[in-house]
């Protein structure tokens, strides 16, 4: 038997066991997806919240109206409460404008968010978000870049 034909079957299943592990890892991440589970920080309005802003661009405020958090599966309206008032603040303490903005929404599955506005970040730096309003109902938010390959990669890295 030549050297190439012994070499053939280990080849075979390296090659089946890399496709398997793909597999898996991209059945885990659509799973996740489908059921809700978030892949981005999440906090509770009315609250404050910090965040950091690596690189320059348009951050977006989100109102997860279809998600999980903590455990529970939470479902409210696709618009935020309007009564909802929204302030962000650099490290220094000095206000960043708030762009209100509910046109960019992102829906799989059991999850679904929807934008309530956003800042122009113009350097990477810390901010603080700051939410006042009716506390009746958990208002689930968070706070990120808006970037469709963005959303995928955090889906794909966070298994």
């Amino acid at each position: 038997m030549s050297r190439q034909a012994k070499r053939r079957p280990a080849t075979l299943l390296i090659g089946t066991a890399l496709i398997i592990i793909a597999l898996l890892l991209i059945a885990s991440t659509v799973s996740d997806l489908i059921q809700g589970k978030p892949h981005e920080k999440q906090f509770i309005a009315p609250g404050s919240s910090q965040s950091h802003i690596a690189d320059a661009g348009r951050y977006y405020l989100w109102h997860h109206y279809k998600t999980v958090y903590e455990g529970e599966q939470i479902t409210r309206p696709k618009n935020a409460p309007s009564s909802l008032e929204i302030t962000i603040q650099d490290a220094t303490g000095a206000e960043l404008t708030f762009h209100r903005n509910d046109k960019e929404s992102w829906s799989i599955g059991n999850h679904g968010k929807k934008s309530i506005g956003y800042i122009e970040a113009t350097r990477s730096q810390k901010v603080q978000i700051d939410t006042v309003g009716d506390s009746s109902q958990k208002v689930i938010l968070s706070f990120s870049e808006s970037d469709m390959r963005n959303d995928l990669w955090l889906s794909l890295i966070h298994i």
